[in-house]
């Protein structure tokens, strides 16, 4: 990219011990077994996050239903026997092996508040876009099993915990935590491999993290946008803002809204009600419906926008060659196909099928 078509390009980081990717075939099989091993300890760090969290979380979850059962309906109750194992166990013993793969940080690079503010319209296509995806193939498999497809986002974000729950652990720990893992972890210790390929691969493990269809499209597609933020300014607050200002409009402004704006009392009204009291419309007229309008149409505006703003960026995508890029032939297996990612992959998957099918 050129320095005169700044988009959003931060710029690219200087790469003193940078090898071209022809340079790394004269090497391929050791650099394959070394980079096998690589992905192999971190998809095994994953999986031991998720696997670990899983299980403490239905052994919480069978306990207190057996010895507190008035506290297994509660609200924060759910949110302490969902979080607390992920956040306090599950992620320390994964980062703990995850660790053990050498970092290669980028180098800083300046990041202006412009090129950061245009990033929030295309935020905003990806995670509507691929929310959309999300629903169109649930809505789909719904109606071939005769019931619908849980979303276990939505049980969160529009149930009765209160907007103080909410804020502090879906816009506040939940974004801070998955950009230190997935960029900061993930891509440090990938990116030596190829900068393309350290965020194609953090992106799909992350969409695959959250374990469902619901979530799988937009998260991986937002993924891949936080990951190259990353990889062009070495510096986490800029996909960590992009996160959680994606969270806060998703899990928490808009539940909101959509709770306050009376549209089940809208959608029961039918013509005989109009017939019989004409007023009966302009009485579910309120503030809090016109609130939710103004803001989806906001939404479609600034969707609108950051699609535009996201096909222009695409023709001028860096990537810096890396030390030890991967040869294409072969990348994939290389990246997929050793034991821990192959454990992440079918641990994620089955988790997938069971919110799908339950």
């Amino acid at each position: 990219m050129n320095e005169q078509e700044p988009a959003f390009e931060p710029g690219v980081p200087a790469e003193p011990a940078a090898v071209p990717p022809q340079a790394a075939e004269t090497e391929t099989p050791d650099l394959r077994k070394e980079a096998g091993r690589c992905f192999s300890t971190l998809g095994l760090g994953a999986f031991v996050i998720l696997a670990l969290a899983t299980a403490l979380q239905l052994a919480a979850s069978f306990y207190t239903e057996f010895a507190a059962p008035a506290w297994a309906s509660e609200p924060w109750a759910i949110w302490v026997l969902t979080f607390v194992p992920l956040y306090c166990v599950g992620i320390p013993a994964g980062l703990l092996i995850m660790r053990r793969v050498p970092p290669h940080r980028a180098a800083d690079a300046p990041f202006g508040t412009g090129r950061f503010l245009s990033l929030l319209p295309m935020c905003l296509f990806l995670m509507y876009a691929g929310n959309l995806v999300g629903v169109l193939i649930t809505s789909l498999i719904s109606s071939f099993k005769g019931s619908e497809v849980s979303n276990p986002l939505e049980s969160y974000a529009m149930g009765d915990a209160s907007v103080v729950i909410k804020v502090l652990v879906m816009v506040i720990l939940a974004p801070l935590a998955e950009e230190f893992i997935f960029r900061r972890v993930l891509i440090d210790r990938m990116r030596i491999y190829g900068e393309k390929t350290a965020v194609a691969t953090s992106a799909l493990m992350f969409g695959l993290f959250h374990g469902n269809l619901s979530q799988f499209f937009y998260a991986a597609a937002l993924g891949a946008l936080f990951g190259y933020v990353y990889v062009r300014t070495g510096r986490l607050r800029y996909s960590a803002g992009l996160h959680i200002g994606v969270n806060a409009l998703g899990s928490v402004v808009a539940p909101w809204l959509l709770q306050n704006a009376g549209i089940d009392e809208l959608s029961a009204l039918d013509s005989s009600t109009l017939l019989t009291d004409p007023e009966a419309l302009s009485r579910l007229v309120t503030p809090g419906l016109l609130l939710f309008l103004l803001y989806g149409l906001l939404l479609i505006v600034f969707s609108i926008l950051g699609l535009v703003l996201l096909c222009i960026n695409l023709r001028r995508l860096t990537f810096v060659p890396a030390e030890r890029e991967l040869p294409r032939e072969g990348r994939v297996a290389t990246v997929w196909c050793n034991v821990g990612m192959i454990l992440l992959v079918v641990s994620c998957l089955g988790m997938i099928v069971f919110s799908t099918l339950i």
